[in-house]
């Protein structure tokens, strides 16, 4: 399976758009795309169950990127919240 991952994140085309590193603590948001061209960090991010689609609220900001999928919570750095790009759940995909 290939996957191509492209585009700005910091365009707003449609709504509030943005990396998870950039969200403010408690936000709620969906999953719009994955942001990166490096295979091991697209894996790390995939093993986690995060897709395009998935709802997570974050958490926590430092020391490291503490954010909410159903039931589960996971730490990532800060090029890995960076990679995960979001838009505010209110919004709709």
């Amino acid at each position: 399976m290939k996957f191509r991952f492209r585009g700005n994140p910091d365009k707003n085309t449609r709504g509030n758009i943005m990396p998870l590193a950039k969200l403010k603590i408690g936000q709620k948001v969906v999953v719009t795309r994955l942001n990166t061209k490096d295979r091991h960090r697209l894996q790390k991010i995939m093993a986690m169950g995060i897709l395009p689609g998935k709802t997570i609220t974050l958490l926590q900001k430092f020391p490291s990127y503490v954010f909410q999928a159903g039931h589960s919570q996971f730490a990532v750095d800060r090029e890995l919240a960076e990679a995960i790009i979001v838009q505010d759940s209110e919004q709709g995909i």
